[in-house]
């Protein structure tokens, strides 16, 4: 009667312990596969930066717009609109363009507002901010501009033909003057 109680003291001693590892297993599993994960973000993250570096500028793009799709976790997610948003104001980019860029800031600020990130994309937005209505002055003021040589021209134009006219004037009043000189009595 002794030994039983032993017995059955060992097995549920053993099952207790074959449960606890399988949860450190399964545990282990979902931390070695979210480790795993992580690598692969990050590896995918530098290999689309090299390529921005490198100004594989549309196949870039479209690699990082997937990763954002793939990895919606504010790990990489991040980063990688930050990284839009600069590419998209770098000079040597041919494919440059603001209001994309302003977009992303904008996403990263919202999106993320914890991100390591987000002070540097809200002062990249006021900048990218300030220089597109500085643009569309600038565009308005050069439209003025436009629109003024036009009307220099138009102006020009028209003192011409009255300069013309004038001038015309001048010599039908001459022609007229020598008829009259011709048929007055004094020219007899």
């Amino acid at each position: 009667m002794g030994k039983k109680p032993a017995r059955q003291r060992q097995r549920i001693l053993f099952y207790l312990t074959c449960g606890l590892i399988i949860l450190l297993l399964c545990g282990g599993c979902s931390w070695v596969e979210e480790r795993r994960r992580q690598i692969q973000t990050d590896a995918r993250v530098d290999r689309e930066k090299k390529q921005l570096e490198r100004r594989h500028s549309t196949h870039a793009v479209g690699e990082q717009e997937k990763t954002l799709t793939f990895f919606p976790g504010p790990i990489p997610a991040d980063r990688i609109l930050y990284e839009l948003g600069m590419f998209m104001t770098d000079p040597d980019n041919p494919e440059q363009n603001y209001s994309q860029a302003f977009d992303r800031f904008q996403q990263l600020i919202t999106m993320f507002p914890d991100s390591e990130y987000r002070k540097a994309a809200e002062a990249w937005s006021s900048i990218i901010s300030a220089y597109v209505d500085l643009d569309h002055q600038l565009k308005k003021s050069e439209l003025k501009i436009k629109l003024l040589q036009k009307k220099i021209f138009q102006k020009e134009k028209e003192i011409e033909t009255l300069r013309e006219q004038r001038n015309k004037m001048k010599q039908i009043d001459l022609e007229l003057n020598k008829n009259r000189e011709l048929t007055s009595p004094g020219a007899q």
